[in-house]
């Protein structure tokens, strides 16, 4: 089914359809989903809050959840104004495809969250499958603008849980923009541990974006900050056709400066034809 939601003539009374939307994200984040249902933001509008998904509200099946805007006569893309939370969140779900939707934090100041946070953090080893982010842009969040896979354990007071290994495979990010976010642009990831036999996530493509002005924690020391685009903990990846550049300029890393476009602890990434310029560090670190 589809489902739609107006913040300016919807109401979370109303059955969510198209002539009778929904108000409100947290109307949506608390419906309960089945494959092949989409969730319709409407151009042109802004929505307060987070767009949750999580395996407690979302039956996977063959078919795709899909988060998407719908037409109003060619009106901008819907924007999600998250304030100082996420974005859209989407938690131990798989078949899932965002389009064509903006998501907007408080600025990387303030903000605490992430952008579009898609995270595979239940326990035991297994892949989720199929994420699909495309034409989406990212701005003014603290952890990244973009980010899937399992739970990062390089950031500063983000534990990954013991039992937590694994992320996604078949992932896409296609024609997307972060720009204005604290630590990365666009990131894949999981749990980096010393007794891992296998990666994260496989099969990941970055394809046709962009990453600027991301340009890093001045107050963290202990790590790199400010990167635009990072595979990591990645097997069969490439990132192809994007560019990056002004990000890093507040890293305060000691030991390790922020990169324009790479990979880290991954096997068979390539990256081509993509640009990376003008990105720079303020630790004692060099970037890239």
């Amino acid at each position: 089914m589809n489902y739609h939601i107006s913040s300016e003539t919807g109401d979370d009374a109303n059955p969510g359809t198209w002539t009778e939307p929904w108000r409100t994200l947290a109307r949506a984040s608390a419906h309960h989903y089945q494959s092949e249902d989409w969730i319709m933001l409407r151009e042109g509008e802004s929505f307060p809050g987070t767009l949750i998904l999580s395996a407690e509200n979302v039956t996977e099946g063959e078919y795709p959840i899909l988060i998407k805007s719908y037409h109003d006569f060619g009106a901008a893309k819907p924007v999600i104004e998250a304030g100082d939370g996420d974005g859209i969140q989407i938690r131990n779900v798989g078949n899932v495809f965002i389009r064509d939707v903006d998501v907007c934090g408080s600025g990387y100041a303030t903000n605490t969250g992430w952008g579009v946070c898609v995270v595979n953090d239940a326990p035991g080893a297994r892949r989720l499958s199929k994420v699909n982010i495309h034409t989406v842009n990212a701005t003014g969040f603290r952890w990244a603008g973009i980010y899937v896979g399992g739970v990062p354990n390089d950031l500063p007071g983000v534990i990954a849980p013991d039992e937590c290994r694994y992320g996604f495979s078949d992932i896409s990010i296609t024609y997307c923009t972060a720009n204005a976010n604290m630590y990365y642009g666009i990131y894949v990831s999981g749990p980096l541990r010393p007794d891992m036999t296998d990666y994260a996530n496989e099969n990941v493509a970055i394809i046709e974006s962009k990453a600027h002005g991301n340009h890093g924690d001045k107050h963290y020391t202990a790590n790199h900050s400010g990167s635009g685009i990072l595979l990591d903990n990645c097997r069969n990846g490439r990132i192809e056709r994007c560019e990056a550049y002004d990000n890093g300029a507040e890293n305060a890393g000691q030991t390790g400066g922020p990169c324009g476009i790479w990979s880290h602890a991954s096997d068979r990434i390539v990256i081509r034809y993509c640009k990376s310029y003008e990105n720079r560090t303020g630790g004692a670190a060099d970037g890239t």
